[in-house]
């Protein structure tokens, strides 16, 4: 790998970068690997029951995908330098379909759970190579450029329990739904290669530079991430009991308040886009926090359940673009080290989807899911603490 280092980020005002195919083979890319993932939650109720599993095994299938990003925020940067980010996308989408047709073919939990854990670990270090080629390739835009990816995978995580709701509707089993990730990735390759664009994953990053330490800035970033995943995947797992047990809820209601909070996450995206040519990154990220702690604590500390709704509406807003931004400002942190800082995020966003939601549980069987729900509110004090920090820091950027 040769070139530059990486160029700060646009002002404010500057004119809108133009996508061309390249970008939009790229969110493709990045959202399917959000579909693959995101095709577990609805078919598990389905593999549970043809392999005759109980909760504990079942929910090591999700623990599985969340390992293979923590795995890859270790060694995937290593990968990255050494195999070059176009082989490393490739290989990475090829393992995602092996884990696919090991699901498939698997007829024992250790053989699905391993096809979990392709899918996580495989797209991991494609998904940092996207990332870190795109935000090398357009730095005056990267806020805008992380938030789209991010828009791309929300967009195709909400596909997935369409496609298995559809494939139940038409008659089909599970396994047509998980079937249906390899002819998925099958068309975006295809329209990308109908495309007369030449398709070239390059890193502008010298040996010299990529072997150094990230600096110290960077980890403060790294900690924003991990509080505020921390709180959110908890939130994610555990909202619909929450609102059940500590709030009395009916179960729909419950799935309805869920909805709410994913589907504010959804806009919030749409809206972050939008704010990236108003303001400096760091503003927006303690924006985000600061909104993200405003709509916890309404929904923690509110019993009407118009307000827990609307808590969890301005949680969503919030926190959907905390992690775009965060990383944005990380890699701004690190210049000419756009791919060691984006694998290394992984590590971030891995430990917490893996470790938050699994320590709240072990809380809630001490004190109650109500009590345990201040961990929470821990983690996204603390990041909204740290991102008041990071921006007292950059006040004039």
């Amino acid at each position: 790998m040769t070139g530059a280092a990486v160029k700060l980020e646009r002002p404010i005002g500057q004119a809108a970068f133009a996508r061309d195919a390249l970008t939009w083979f790229g969110y493709a890319l990045y959202g399917y690997w959000s579909y693959a993932w995101g095709l577990f939650g609805p078919v598990m109720p389905f593999i549970r029951e043809e392999l005759k599993l109980n909760y504990g095994i079942a929910a090591l299938h999700f623990s599985a995908l969340a390992l293979g990003p923590l795995l890859a925020g270790l060694i995937g940067y290593h990968i990255i330098r050494r195999a070059g980010p176009a082989r490393t996308i490739a290989g990475g989408m090829l393992l995602i379909v092996a884990g696919i047709a090991l699901v498939l073919i698997g007829t024992n939990p250790a053989c699905t759970i391993c096809g979990a854990w392709l899918v996580g670990f495989g797209g991991s270090p494609a998904a940092q190579s996207i990332i870190a080629c795109l935000t090398e390739r357009f730095p005056a835009n990267r806020s805008k450029t992380i938030v789209e990816l991010t828009i791309s995978s929300a967009t195709f995580t909400a596909l997935a329990p369409l496609a298995v709701a559809a494939c139940i509707n038409l008659g089909l089993n599970w396994k047509a739904a998980i079937f249906s990730a390899i002819p998925v990735l099958a068309l975006i390759v295809l329209l990308a290669k109908t495309s007369s664009a030449s398709f070239r994953w390059q890193l502008h990053e010298t040996h010299a530079t990529d072997s150094r330490a990230l600096p110290a800035a960077y980890w403060l970033y790294f900690s924003i991430v991990f509080l505020s995943v921390s709180g959110e995947w908890s939130v994610c797992f555990w909202c619909t009991e929450y609102l059940e047990r500590a709030l009395h809820f009916s179960a729909a209601n419950a799935c309805a308040g869920l909805s709410a909070f994913l589907i504010a996450m959804f806009t919030g995206r749409l809206i972050g886009t939008r704010l990236t040519s108003t303001a400096s990154t760091h503003k927006l990220l303690l924006l985000a926090t600061a909104t993200t702690a405003v709509g916890f604590f309404t929904f923690w500390l509110s019993s009407a359940p118009l307000l827990v709704v609307l808590g969890l509406i301005i949680l969503g807003l919030g926190q959907s673009n905390v992690y775009p931004f965060a990383l944005s400002a990380a890699i701004g942190a690190s210049p000419g080290k756009a791919a060691k800082a984006t694998a290394t995020m992984s590590l971030s966003t891995g430990a917490a989807i893996f470790g938050a939601p699994l320590l709240l549980g072990m809380l809630a069987d001490k004190i109650g899911i109500g009590q345990s729900y201040g961990l929470v509110a821990i983690f996204f004090a603390a990041a909204l603490t740290a991102a008041a920090f990071a921006f007292t820091l950059n006040r004039d950027l």
